[in-house]
């Protein structure tokens, strides 16, 4: 079991931009583990960001993500999870398609 939480604020710009700020947070419940390798199954998050409305079905965001815990990493991506390193960070673009 796992809980969670989030946080964002937004501001627009205009119609077509936005900013946003989010913080989230995961814990695993009920995991006996050391606090040494807590960050192994907790993560907190810090996300900040852009988002660009270029045509009425389109967005394209950018954003910048710090990260305290490895939570969020799947292993099949990490297969050795004794070279997690707790503290990381991620550039994020993405483009989206509405209907």
């Amino acid at each position: 079991h796992a809980e969670g939480w989030y946080l964002q604020a937004d501001y627009r710009f205009n119609s077509n931009w936005n900013a946003f700020v989010r913080v989230e947070a995961i814990k695993r419940l009920n995991y006996p583990i050391a606090d040494a390798f807590k960050h192994y199954i907790d993560q907190e998050s810090a996300i900040i960001g852009v988002g660009w409305e270029a045509f009425k079905n389109f967005k394209l965001c950018v954003e910048y993500q710090k990260h305290n815990g490895t939570a969020y990493l799947p292993p099949v991506d990490n297969p050795s999870i004794l070279d997690y390193e707790p503290r990381w960070d991620l550039f994020g673009l993405s483009l989206t398609y509405t209907f």
